[in-house]
């Protein structure tokens, strides 16, 4: 019964896998992953220590949430008559990812374990850390802690080689921002920013929308604001330029002043929110920056725009 529970569990994970929300757009592939381990056993157990290899799947969920299925065998001995015993092992675990460094995403990890030495399963958990020096190949070691109750525990030590399914096409970048881990100074970029060649932020289209002649911020884009406050708020040493736009409807001197009112209420808002006026500025251009059609309603929608912009 526990079996099915456990596999259960990560099948419903894996279903879910696309529909998630969160930040970003989910990585769509999955990985295969190759591992060797030490297994250790504990005396009740039976076993002696030996190596395991396996193999296992991998799919991330959401920004920091990541499933793992996998199988492997131990050919072992036991303790107490010498006889060989080799036998599968099985597991189904979740990840959660910590983003404090450039090229380590140090994680911990729970789900269930087991082995068919006797049908034998109990909750799994233990710690990790994933190294992304290379575009496509992301080593990983692991510690793993199975609890197996009156029958012993188990600890692994294993190390393992992400593969994306479609190697070697796939580069690994975790906030998809277009820069591989490998490169990206600026691992944790939100989703739809702009970002220069080390993935670091360069601009983004806040897609905040006025009323005619207004210039000041409806409440249905205040979430979006705050937002990028928060992001201000992580990365203290940025400095950042909130742009004013618009469309050609009306004289060029209307235009530059409405620009400019709709980029200051925006700052405006940031300051409210705390963010400080050394990290954000504004100024408006007016009519002169169009970057779509103003012949056509769609493009007059799109030059009607506020950027943020790094300074």
């Amino acid at each position: 019964m526990k079996k099915l529970l456990c596999f259960a569990l990560i099948t419903l994970l894996f279903q879910f896998s696309f529909t998630i929300d969160d930040d970003i757009q989910l990585d769509k592939d999955y990985f295969i992953a190759p591992y060797i381990a030490y297994h250790y056993f504990e005396g009740k157990r039976d076993f002696d220590s030996y190596m395991e290899l396996g193999l296992f799947l991998n799919k991330q969920i959401s920004y920091r949430w990541f499933v793992n299925l996998g199988l492997g065998i131990v050919p072992t001995k036991y303790t107490s008559t010498a006889a060989e015993r080799a036998f599968f092992t099985y597991f189904a675990n979740a990840e959660w990812e910590f983003h404090f460094f450039r090229n380590i995403n140090p994680y911990l990890l729970f789900g269930f374990a087991g082995d068919l030495s006797g049908a034998t399963v109990g909750a799994d958990f233990g710690f990790g850390a994933k190294f992304f020096y290379h575009p496509t190949i992301v080593p990983k070691l692991e510690y793993r802690y199975i609890m197996l109750g009156d029958k012993g525990n188990d600890q692994v030590i294993s190390l393992a080689f992400h593969f994306p399914l479609n190697f070697p096409k796939h580069i690994v970048d975790s906030d998809h921002d277009g820069v591989g881990n490998y490169l990206d100074q600026c691992p944790n970029t939100p989703l739809g920013y702009e970002v220069d060649e080390t993935g670091c932020f360069r601009k983004i289209n806040l897609n905040i929308n006025f009323k005619t002649n207004k210039y000041d911020v409806q409440e249905m884009y205040h979430a979006r604001i705050v937002k990028f406050a928060k992001f201000i708020k992580n990365n203290p040493g940025i400095q950042v330029r909130i742009e004013g736009h618009t469309d050609n409807v009306g004289s060029e001197k209307y235009n530059q002043k409405l620009s400019e009112n709709r980029a200051s209420a925006v700052a405006k808002y940031l300051y409210d929110l705390g963010i400080k006026k050394t990290q954000v500025s504004f100024i408006g251009f007016g009519l002169k920056q169009a970057i779509a059609d103003n012949d056509t309603a769609e493009g007059r929608a799109i030059n009607r725009r506020i950027e943020a912009v790094k300074k």
